[in-house]
């Protein structure tokens, strides 16, 4: 948008008056850019754009400005043409002019867009990697710099964000510290296998055992989580946790089957310190009476059906990116599996609706009340399976034709299609938005395709992840996770470092999602030592890798305060 013309053809303003008022957006935008931590490495404006420019480098002081504004601007922002000023070197160069190879810099760059008229957007070129509109009338608001710095930040600029509050207190949610593309995963479930087993054949009934409360009935559940996290066959009183193989994210995993089983919370911490059998059956008999008081007060309950519903604090992150980074597949979750055999469309049809329809969060969308996210539940939604026939040497370019954005306002949220190369060979494809699902859905939802599949008969849904959304919600409300929020927000109070290291490459100031893995292999003595080393130690392999990481950035960076992301297997952020 070009201001002054603007202005000029409100004919509201004229001389001065429409100078000023320019002047001021100006100005004020980059300062308050500035005063976030948002620092441009060059400005580019013409007369008033570019006075503003070099009043924010420090070139000119405001003062001097704004009398250069009065007495009127008949000559081109130069210190030779305005010599009865101070004129200082500025700390960030400011130009009028754009030639080829800044256009050549600027086309992977970020350029921020605040009131350039449409022939200077043209001469940036359109390959710029980000242009970023500030506004399209003559003011801004909070809500739409929220958004600006919303759109900076998702390509790669730093933002002050306390700044931005101001000191007023603001809640963190965890983001993904890991990339999305091209990530493949494995599934305990062969979907060959569905259509090669007989109808009678046995499946896994509901567990509907009494609750657990003696300490006999702690320690055989515990036994039974034991022996399916570490894959052993016997538990022994003094058997060690880790002695036996187990690491940081085997405990990690073995704390979340004791709460889903047990319903009791053992942190990670508490099975470093009674990694001995005896004394982690100790410790939960010991806390279950505690933890069962809360139950009652802090337990998961079952909605009424609504017009709409909350959504969890992962979900609005989702939603929050989703809508900044356009339509993009970063959170899609997509898996293809080989079948072998005839295919039965009209079943295979039937039985993926029967999963919808079953599982609100597959006929789920999204959109915004009040301002908040939430989430709508339809009572029916078309069918998501499709059918194609493909020659063998085309079938990666439909798979991958097959795998498409989201569009989060419209359900579902899921997409089936079934590839078939010849009539005894095909390739499923199951795509599904994070938003909805994650990497243990897809495994529940292959468990019960199957059991459908075969006419059997499934247990109720006693839970929804809506009813969830709503418990972790109350759990903001109430409080109760204020004690986490305080250690964090201590713990990562002030400036976070960020790794100041020298490399062959210089990083891209865009989030790409791309990158490469790196993999190596340690041999058996190599191996055999690291782990008695770390037994010795008392803590686990991965520990002791983690910290060879870090020691070794630290010899490289100097920087001894390292932050370093990676996953637990639930896919949040635990170190």
């Amino acid at each position: 948008m070009n201001l002054e013309k603007q202005l000029a053809d409100d004919g509201q303003m004229s001389g001065f008056e429409n100078d000023i008022t320019v002047f001021i957006m100006n100005y004020s935008l980059c300062m308050t850019l500035k005063d976030i931590g948002v620092l441009p490495d060059v400005i580019y404006g013409e007369r008033i754009g570019k006075l503003s420019g070099l009043v924010v480098a420090g070139s000119i002081s405001l003062g001097d400005a704004v009398q250069i504004i009065r007495t009127g601007i008949d000559k081109d922002i130069y210190p030779s043409n305005y010599p009865d000023y101070q004129w200082r070197d500025a700390n960030v160069p400011v130009i009028d002019s754009i030639d080829a190879e800044l256009k050549k810099e600027l086309n992977s760059s970020i350029v921020i867009n605040a009131g350039c008229n449409d022939k200077v957007i043209e001469e940036l070129g359109t390959d710029a990697q980000a242009i970023i509109p500030v506004t399209d009338k003559g003011q801004m608001d909070v809500q739409e710099l929220y958004q600006v710095l919303g759109m900076l930040w998702c390509n790669g600029c730093k933002v002050d964000w306390y700044a931005v509050h101001k000191g007023k207190r603001r809640a963190r949610i965890p983001l993904p510290g890991y990339v999305f593309d091209k990530i493949e995963f494995d599934s305990d479930v062969v979907l060959s296998d569905i259509f090669n087993r007989s109808n009678d054949e046995d499946v896994k009934k509901v567990n509907t055992d009494k609750p657990i409360t003696s300490f006999e009935d702690i320690r055989d559940e515990l036994m039974k989580i034991w022996n399916e996290v570490l894959g052993t066959q016997t538990v022994g009183e003094s058997d060690d946790f880790f002695e036996l193989g187990g690491d940081s994210l085997n405990a990690a995993l073995f704390a979340s089957l004791v709460k889903k089983k047990l319903e009791i919370n053992i942190p990670v911490s508490e099975i470093f310190n009674n990694s001995r059998f005896g004394d982690l059956v100790n410790w939960l008999y010991q806390n279950k009476p505690e933890q069962m008081a809360n139950k009652e007060e802090n337990q998961i309950r079952i909605l009424e059906k609504q017009p709409y519903y909350e959504t969890s604090s992962a979900q609005k992150r989702m939603y929050a990116v989703s809508q900044l980074i356009g339509d993009a597949l970063s959170y899609n979750l997509a898996s293809v599996y080989l079948i072998e055999g005839k295919l039965d469309r009209p079943k295979l049809e039937e039985t993926f609706n029967t999963l919808v329809m079953r599982h609100e969060s597959f006929r789920t969308y999204f959109g915004l009340v009040d301002g908040q996210v939430v989430q709508y539940i339809a009572d029916e939604v078309p069918s998501v399976v499709e059918f194609a026939n493909v020659d063998e040497k085309e079938v990666f370019e439909e798979i991958n034709r097959s795998i498409k954005p989201f569009d989060l306002s419209k359900a579902p949220l899921m997409r089936v299609k079934f590839i078939s190369v010849s009539d005894v060979k095909h390739y499923a494809v199951i795509d599904m938005h994070h938003i909805i699902s994650d990497q243990s859905s897809i495994d529940i939802l292959l468990q019960e395709f199957t059991m459908i599949y075969k006419g059997e008969k499934l247990p109720k849904n006693e839970v929804r992840y809506i009813d969830f959304a709503a418990w972790q919600n109350q759990l903001f409300k109430k409080g109760l996770i204020e004690k986490q929020i305080d250690y964090w927000m201590k713990e990562l109070s002030g400036e976070i470092p960020v790794l100041d290291m020298y490399t062959d490459f210089q990083a891209p100031q865009g989030i790409t999602h791309k990158g490469k893995i790196l993999h190596f292999s340690v041999d058996k003595d190599n191996s055999l030592k690291i782990n008695q080393f770390a037994k010795e130690l008392r803590i686990t392999p991965y520990m002791l890798m983690m910290a060879s990481l870090k020691l070794l950035l630290y010899k490289y960076s100097g920087q001894k305060d390292l932050i370093i992301g990676t996953l637990s297997p639930e896919g949040t952020i635990c170190h």
